[in-house]
Formats: C-alpha cells, sequence, structure tokens
C-alpha cells in the first residue's frame, strides 16, 4: 500500500478515460469553479461554527475571502507575525496543496505530464484549482484567527486550523483513497 501512494500506477486505458474525465468535468465545465466557490458558505461556514458560532464564522470567512481577492491569490504574502508563520506551516503540511484539481491531473497523467499536454491540462483545471485554493486558504486563515481570538496559542490554533481545514475541504491525497478504489476500473 505504501508503495501505491507513493507512486500510484494506472493502464494506458485507466489513465486515457481519467484524462477524458478531466477535461469534460473541469475542463469544459467552467461552472464547476463556481461550484467548488460555494464550499465555504455551504461547508466552511457551519464547520468553523460549530466551534465559534455562525457569526464569528461569517465574519472571518469573508474577512479572509476579502484579503485572498486583494492579493490576487498570493494570499501568504499579505500576511505578517504568526499568522504568515501559521499559514507557512500549513503550506510545507501540504493543507493547500491536496487539492482534487491536483489528484485529476496527477491521475490522468498516468505519470509525469510535461510538454504541452501539462500545458494543457493546467489550463483546463486553472480555474477550478484557483478556486480549491481559495477555499483552502481562507478557510485555514479564518480557522487560525478564530482560535486565536478564543485564547488558543499558536501551535493549538495552527492545529485547530489544519483540522477545520480537513473537514471543511476533505484530503483527496492517494493515502486517503479506499483499497477497493485504487485499481485501474475503480479509478
Amino acid at each position: 500500500r505504501y508503495d501505491w501512494i507513493k507512486n500510484p500506477r494506472a493502464s494506458a486505458w485507466a489513465s486515457a478515460l481519467t484524462k477524458f474525465g478531466f477535461g469534460w468535468y473541469l475542463g469544459a465545465a467552467p461552472a464547476t469553479a463556481f461550484r467548488i466557490f460555494s464550499q465555504n458558505p455551504m461547508l466552511a461556514s457551519p464547520v468553523l461554527a460549530a466551534y465559534h458560532g455562525q457569526f464569528g464564522a461569517t465574519k472571518e470567512l469573508s474577512r479572509a475571502s476579502a484579503q485572498w481577492v486583494m492579493s490576487r491569490g498570493g494570499l501568504g504574502d499579505t500576511l505578517r507575525g504568526d499568522e504568515r508563520k501559521a499559514f507557512d506551516t500549513a503550506k510545507d503540511m501540504g493543507v493547500f496543496s491536496s487539492t482534487a484539481t491536483q489528484d485529476l491531473a496527477d491521475s490522468a497523467s498516468g505519470g509525469n505530464v510535461t510538454g504541452t499536454q501539462a500545458k494543457v491540462m493546467k489550463a483546463m483545471g486553472y480555474m477550478f484549482n484557483a478556486m480549491e485554493h481559495h477555499n483552502r486558504q481562507t478557510t485555514y486563515l479564518a480557522s487560525y484567527r478564530l482560535g486565536r481570538t478564543q485564547g488558543m496559542d499558536h501551535d493549538a490554533a495552527v492545529e485547530h486550523a489544519t483540522d477545520r481545514t480537513w473537514d471543511s475541504h476533505f484530503d483527496y491525497t492517494n493515502a486517503n483513497r479506499p483499497r477497493v478504489l485504487q485499481n485501474d476500473f475503480a479509478k
């Protein structure tokens, strides 16, 4: 299992079908990005509200979203002090990088994608991936801020924010995929 997690393998036919699905549902349907954008109000807000109340959750998610928009996607560059340290810690742990887009692109490739194919897949998934990063980063930042407001120290707030981000936006990595979905047919 460990070998598969680190280096998943797929047959040519499974990779081809996954590439087709990736293009059809992400590249050919930009509305998917807008559906993903709705995850914060539909999933993250109730998760954060369970710990911090609806007003606090909505306020901090809105604040973090506005900050993300003003940063043009480089939210970490706008943060200072403990918030920046927390953000960098989450980035190093992969909290922001394990998106469904990344997982689909990786599994669609059947290996490393390079050249024109890589550029096409990146372009097809751009909006979807940007929205997923928005959701994860803003949920994390809002949760970290709410934790600190409630008196958590830095380390506790980082753990709290990490857990709330995974609770809200899930873990799409190979390690989290059930064994039954690891073969070519299920893929």
